[in-house]
């Protein structure tokens, strides 16, 4: 396997374990994430299957990044803001 696949995989793989992470902690589904964070309920099964675009990926990050943002800073709204 070239190091560049390897490298995106293990990049994949991290985004899955920190969108399971977060799903877990809010207590929402993969589907609801995906829902939220990209207008798609397929988007972490996609994204395991290695069928998301870059940019997807990016928009889903950091829709993550905001929302764990809020989390920090004690809002607990959960929505699509």
């Amino acid at each position: 396997m070239p190091k560049h696949e390897a490298k995106a995989m293990e990049l994949q793989k991290a985004a899955v374990a920190r969108i399971v992470r977060y799903c877990f902690a809010r207590r929402i589904s993969e589907g609801t994430f995906g829902l939220y964070a990209v207008r798609d309920t397929s988007f972490v099964d996609r994204l395991r299957r290695g069928k998301v675009t870059i940019n997807t990926l990016r928009r889903a990050l950091e829709w993550l990044a905001r929302q764990e943002s809020k989390m920090g800073a004690g809002n607990s709204d959960g929505g699509s803001a």
